[in-house]
């Protein structure tokens, strides 16, 4: 934070005691998260066991954090979307 503002956020969430996923990263000018990554890194290690990370292809500031986590990348799982026609017919 400066002057009471947020700079740049990196969104936690735990999956157990012992595994935490990161996602949903932001920053209000660029390279600010670049600052952020280490400090969060070091304190999640301190805390838990297992790092995962939600990174959406879309998302050019998700594609940089994953390039810049010292871990190899694993399996994606990729999601579809497909609008289904409209019906009058009640489910």
């Amino acid at each position: 934070m400066v002057n009471e503002h947020l700079e740049a956020w990196l969104f936690s969430f735990a999956d157990s005691p012992t595994s935490v996923a990161i996602a949903w990263p932001g920053e209000r000018h660029s390279g600010q998260l670049d600052h952020l990554l280490p400090v969060i890194l070091s304190w999640l290690q301190r805390h838990f066991h297992t790092l995962t990370g939600e990174f959406d292809t879309t998302d050019p500031l998700a594609m940089h954090l994953q390039s810049r986590l010292p871990f190899l990348p694993t399996a994606a799982y990729m999601t579809y979307q497909r609008q289904l026609p409209i019906s009058n017919k009640r489910i």
